[in-house]
């Protein structure tokens, strides 16, 4: 199951490890610490308004 959002993640590093989770049988999703969520939420925001 997804929920079809973009996972934000801080450096290439994190991104490479993010993607070899989505090929792991036994991992159920991926959680975003608040903070990097909030950041996400105001970034897409601004877009739309741009």
């Amino acid at each position: 199951m997804t929920t079809g959002d973009h996972v934000g993640y801080e450096s290439w590093l994190e991104r490479d490890r993010l993607i070899l989770l989505g090929f792991a049988p036994g991992v159920m999703g991926i959680r975003l610490p608040a903070d990097l969520a909030a950041l996400a939420r105001r970034r897409r925001a601004a877009a739309v308004r741009a």
